[in-house]
């Protein structure tokens, strides 16, 4: 339902002209409707001119097709490993040791899109020899001295000091600074004139409202050459795909507003053109393949386990009754307020829990197909207390990375855990998700999930990447009759939690058992 203020969520064209399919394009309307020389909403590209003639005729306002979707129709990358200069790829050590995947996407940065280029290839396929590669290829172009910016989470400053040390960078000062540490000195950066920047997790800089978006995105899009890599470029939702495109093409993308009005419906905050968004996306650098495209890996395999706890469910029904007041029920904060506790709660219960701690004896047990060791993640710290427990009963060798693990030490903590002089770690989702390799592992414990589907993906992907040769084995625990279902069905429909719960008050009154909730 709208609310008060739902009426200025409402774009300003009454008239949307979109991309609908190769043959096709289509109008939507907003508080209009079609003139009557205009029959249907989908029409043929050859009808084109004459459609936007009659809607412009009727005196409301047209958003017509951008010119960049024309040229995104007819754009085809055409980069070849075998079109770039060898004189340059002969000063590049290394070169032979790239998978035939990451040669060509250093063609597509280099050839196609000009050294501006989002690699948004699927966690573990090597996405960062890709963009340190295609740094070398430019500044061996530039020639003379240059200065290069990588910017990363705190967390993966030391993993890319070591790739600048192995791999080397060609005849640059090199300024590896975590993205809040830029954020507190965005003057310099704007003062030191960059002459590349390369963008790890490029999704840190996904909110535009943020300070860290608006203090670095004006010093970031005056740089020359722009690499940015994740493999989540859209965790969340299609407008934050505005960031990036911004910091990419500035000029073409100079407003958020005009860019939500045409491709984000605020009010059911779903992408109003998603097919649209994904013609385009291509032809501004996005580079975006499975490990299932480029690599052979053996598969991933994962086991879902559930567990019954009285206290759990409990915990449940007194987080849905704060939410059927009729005051809380408006208010979206409060539902939010009330998930994240009824979230919190549930981790003390499982650290609790008999049958929790059971399962996850088993699983640490578990050595069928699994190797001994083991890589389990969590969120909360009474999670993580009770798992420590239970390697110390096991007499277990084991390591926690979460974030009270000092930065510094987490690189070196999980060196111990691939040379084999720890068999298990205990990961925070948040802390140990991104940028780290683990691959002495094919076991994933996913003690805890977050409703975020984009990092649960990423922790498993730390085991499932370029250096496995084992299948991988993820297994995820969940309490029934909890708030971990929910977690299930917002990855299922990608759906946000709050609006999930309140969907399911609304229409399940007349249930008076908690099990219905579920069915």
């Amino acid at each position: 339902m709208f609310n008060s203020n739902s009426w200025k969520s409402l774009p300003k064209w009454q008239y949307l002209v979109a991309y609908h399919d190769e043959r096709r394009f289509k109008i939507m309307l907003n508080k209009s409707t079609l003139p009557t020389n205009v029959m249907g909403k989908l029409h043929a590209w050859e009808r084109y001119d004459t459609i936007v003639e009659r809607l412009r005729a009727t005196k409301l306002i047209v958003d017509e097709i951008p010119k960049y979707i024309t040229l995104a129709k007819k754009f085809k990358k055409k980069g070849k490993i075998t079109d770039l200069d060898p004189q340059i790829i002969n000063k590049i050590p290394y070169w032979n040791t790239l998978y035939e995947h990451q040669k060509t996407a250093v063609a597509y940065g280099i050839l196609d899109f000009k050294g501006r280029v989002y690699l948004a290839d699927e966690m573990g396929a090597g996405k960062t020899y890709s963009a340190i590669t295609i740094l070398n290829y430019l500044l061996l172009r530039k020639g003379g001295h240059n200065t290069v910016l990588i910017l990363c989470p705190a967390s993966l400053q030391k993993n890319w000091k070591t790739v600048v040390a192995e791999k080397g960078v060609a005849d640059a000062d090199v300024h590896i600074l975590s993205y809040d540490k830029a954020k507190n000195v965005h003057k310099d950066v704007k003062a030191n004139k960059y002459d590349v920047c390369l963008l790890d997790e490029a999704h840190c800089l996904k909110d535009t409202t943020t300070q860290r978006y608006r203090k670095l995105a004006p010093a970031l899009k005056r740089i020359e050459y722009r690499i940015l890599l994740s493999g989540t470029p859209c965790v969340n939702r299609a407008d934050e795909l505005y960031s990036p495109l911004s910091i990419l093409y500035p000029k073409l993308f100079k407003s958020k507003k005009k860019f939500m009005d045409r491709y984000f419906n605020k009010i059911s905050r779903k992408c109003r053109l998603p097919s649209e968004v994904a013609l385009m996306m291509p032809l501004f650098g996005f580079i975006r393949r499975t490990k299932n495209e480029v690599l052979n890996l053996p598969p991933k395999i994962t086991t879902v386990h559930t567990i019954d706890d009285k206290k759990a469910t409990i915990s449940f029904k007194v987080m849905l009754k704060k939410m059927q007041d009729p005051e809380n029920m408006e208010n979206s904060s409060m539902m939010k307020y009330l998930i994240g506790e009824a979230f919190h709660a549930l981790a003390t219960i499982k650290a609790e829990s008999r049958a929790f701690k059971s399962k996850l004896l088993e699983l640490l047990q578990d050595t069928n197909e699994k190797t001994t060791s083991k890589v389990v993640f969590c969120i909360h710290k009474s999670v993580v207390e009770c798992l420590k427990f239970m390697c110390e009963d096991l007499n277990i060798s084991h390591a926690v990375i979460n974030g009270e693990t000092v930065v510094k030490k987490r690189g070196p903590i999980v060196a111990k855990f691939q040379a084999g002089e720890i068999d298990v770690l205990i990961c925070s989702i948040q802390a140990a998700g991104v940028g780290l390799t683990m691959t002495r592992s094919n076991h994933v414990i996913l003690a805890e999930s977050s409703w975020v589907p984009g990092l649960n993906q990423q922790s498993i992907d730390r085991c499932h990447r370029i250096g496995q040769t084992k299948n991988v084995h993820v297994d995820r625990v969940f309490c029934n009759s909890s708030i971990d279902q929910f977690i299930q069905q917002c990855e299922k429909g990608k759906r946000k939690m709050h609006k999930l719960l309140l969907k399911h008050l609304k229409e399940k009154k007349k249930h008076s058992t908690i099990d219905n909730y579920f069915n």
